[in-house]
């Protein structure tokens, strides 16, 4: 696989990285009008393969794409679906596991769902 990044590869790259949030393919196509939709998907998978990025799969119809940084977990409101990053790492405890039965762990992803502060804040308000 060629290392190099392409143009649109690296503003497909700043996107992510520059506010560090998480972006379904149809969001990043939104943000750069400049960049076709075939693209971005193709930058997304290049991107993808060589560590720059993460594609998650948070039980959404679309997945979710973030700059690849240091381990986290994830937690998705299953009211508004915002995706908010928590500082967590589970990866020593995961490979250890795994060592158990002789795997070998290369990556780790926790899910945590249920209300964000501002939905529960928007629940009791609703029911008053």
């Amino acid at each position: 696989m060629n290392g190099k990044i392409s143009r649109q590869g690296r503003q497909v790259l700043a996107v992510l990285s520059e506010q560090r949030i998480h972006l379904t393919a149809e969001e990043i196509v939104r943000r750069l009008p400049d960049v076709g939709q075939a693209t971005v998907y193709r930058s997304l998978e290049q991107l993808e393969r060589m560590g720059q990025i993460r594609k998650l799969n948070l039980g959404q119809r679309s997945a979710y794409y973030e700059y690849a940084r240091e381990n986290h977990m994830h937690f998705v409101c299953e009211r508004c679906r915002q995706v908010i990053d928590v500082a967590c790492d589970v990866t020593g405890v995961a490979r250890e596991a795994g060592a158990l039965f002789g795997h070998r762990v290369d990556r780790v992803g926790v899910t945590a769902g249920g209300l964000c502060a501002a939905c529960i804040a928007q629940e009791k308000k609703e029911q008053q």
